[in-house]
């Protein structure tokens, strides 16, 4: 599994804990956090590892400091939503400035060029 879908996967199970307001003193908040992973199919280990890193991104947004999954996710976020924006502001100028597309021209060599000259002086 790359970085970027683990990324994902933290983002879509934060994203369901913020809509149902769970922070780290719910209680049973582990057990809630592994029913939401169930579905997913991750090995016993996957799903400690993710509840674990949920917990850490729900204990350092309630203290105010910073843990590596937390930054990571910020900046994954930051990016999405900077993709996003991006891809509005391309379909405006596609429509009004359409770019094409085109492989490249190659050189050819004049016929007289191929052949040797065979006229000898």
């Amino acid at each position: 599994m790359s970085r970027n879908s683990r990324i994902e996967n933290l983002d879509y199970i934060l994203r369901i804990c913020e809509a149902r307001k769970w922070n780290v003193d719910t209680p049973n908040i582990a057990g809630k956090v592994e029913t939401l992973l169930k579905p997913l199919g991750f090995t016993r280990r996957t799903n400690r590892d993710y509840v674990y890193a949920i917990i850490d991104v729900l204990q350092s947004r309630k203290s105010g400091t910073y843990s590596s999954e937390l930054v990571q996710l910020e900046m994954y976020r930051s990016r999405k939503i900077a993709l996003a924006r991006r891809g509005a502001r391309g379909d405006r100028d596609e429509d009004n400035n359409p770019i094409i597309y085109s492989s490249p021209v190659l050189p050819t060599r004049p016929t007289e060029m191929e052949r040797p000259s065979l006229i000898f002086a």
